[in-house]
C-alpha cells in the first residue's frame, strides 16, 4: 500500500526544508535550481513571482510564526465583522483514522487517496482547515501533515489555526476514561470556537473517527450536532464522509440585497388644505406669503 513517508536522508526533502534550503542559497548568490511547491501553485508565474511566493509560503509554515497562542493564524485579517455567507466554511481536521487507516503501522503514515478525498473537500467548499488531530501537539508531526498537504496541491494558507490543548481541569468530565478522548478533543474544538465566534455563525464541520458526541456535557454536545462527520478507522477518510462534509460546508447563500425603499405615492404632493392652513407658507422670519 502506497504511503506518504518523509524520506530519510541527510539533505532537507520536504517542500519546507527544500524552499528554505534553496531561498538560502539564492540570498548567498549561490546558483540553485527553481524550487516550487507544486505545479499548480505556480503554473504561469514568472520567476520573481514564484520567488516572492515562495518566501511568502515560508513565512507563513515557520514554526514561530505561523500561529499564534490562540491557535489562529498570525496576521490574517480579522472576520468577525463578516456575515456568516462570507465567512469561509472551516473544516476541523483529524489524521489518524482520517487521512491513514489501522493498517498502516509506518509512523507519520498518510494515505495519498485519503489526501485527495481531502483535498476534494477543500476545493468543491473554499474550505479552511483547522488541526483538531493530536499531530499539532508534535511539530515534527504537524510538519509532515503540512507538507502532505503541500504535495497534495492544497494551498498552505488553507490552514489557519489549530485547536488549543487543554488539560483535565478545563475539561468537563465524568472520569470516566473511556470518554476521555472524545471529551478532550470535543472539548477543544468547543473552546476554538469560543474564541472564533465568526467561524461558528458560519458553516463548519469536524470530521474525526472519535465520537466527539460522546461527552458528558449536554451543552458541547448540542454545539457539535449536526456538524459531526465519524470515519471508520479501517477505511479513514471515504467518498460518503466527503459528501456528507461537502453538504455542511457548502457556503451559504448570500444576505438578502437591501430593497431599495419606495415613497409613497403622495409623498410629492403639497400640505394639505385646510381651513386654518390656507396653503400659505411661514419663511423664516415669521413673514406670511400669500
Amino acid at each position: 500500500m502506497a504511503t506518504f513517508r518523509p524520506t530519510k536522508r541527510s539533505t532537507p526533502t520536504s517542500p519546507i526544508q527544500r524552499l528554505r534550503r534553496s531561498l538560502s542559497s539564492e540570498s548567498d548568490d549561490e546558483p540553485t535550481a527553481s524550487v516550487h511547491i507544486s505545479d499548480a501553485a505556480t503554473a504561469g508565474s514568472d520567476a520573481s513571482a514564484s520567488t516572492d511566493d515562495e518566501k511568502a509560503v515560508l513565512s507563513h509554515w515557520d514554526s514561530d510564526n505561523a500561529l499564534d497562542a490562540t491557535g489562529h493564524a498570525a496576521g490574517l485579517p480579522s472576520t468577525l465583522l463578516l456575515h456568516p455567507s462570507q465567512q469561509p466554511p472551516t473544516l476541523f481536521l483529524d489524521v489518524d483514522g482520517v487521512l491513514n487507516t489501522a493498517q498502516m503501522f509506518e509512523r507519520h503514515a498518510l494515505h495519498p487517496k485519503l489526501l485527495k478525498r481531502l483535498k476534494s473537500v477543500i476545493d468543491a467548499t473554499d474550505g479552511r482547515i483547522v488541526l483538531s488531530t493530536t499531530w499539532r501537539m508534535v511539530e515534527e508531526n504537524e510538519r509532515v501533515l503540512l507538507d502532505a498537504l503541500i504535495d497534495q496541491g492544497i494551498n498552505p494558507n488553507t490552514v489557519v489555526g489549530r485547536t488549543p490543548v487543554l488539560g483535565l481541569a478545563d475539561l468537563h468530565w465524568s472520569g470516566d476514561h473511556g470518554t476521555l478522548a472524545e471529551t478532550r478533543r470535543a472539548s477543544e474544538i468547543v473552546r476554538y470556537l469560543d474564541t472564533s465566534p465568526a467561524v461558528e455563525k458560519g458553516r463548519w464541520a469536524v470530521v474525526d473517527d472519535l465520537d466527539v458526541l460522546r461527552v458528558d456535557d449536554p451543552s458541547i454536545r448540542s454545539r457539535l450536532e449536526g456538524h459531526c462527520v465519524r470515519t471508520a478507522v479501517e477505511s479513514g477518510l471515504t467518498q460518503t464522509c466527503c459528501d456528507a462534509l461537502i453538504a455542511m460546508l457548502r457556503p451559504l447563500p448570500p444576505p438578502p440585497a437591501a430593497e431599495p425603499t419606495t415613497p409613497p405615492a403622495d409623498a410629492c404632493r403639497g400640505p394639505p388644505t385646510s381651513p386654518t392652513f390656507n396653503m400659505k407658507l411661514l419663511t423664516t422670519t415669521g413673514t406670511v406669503i400669500t
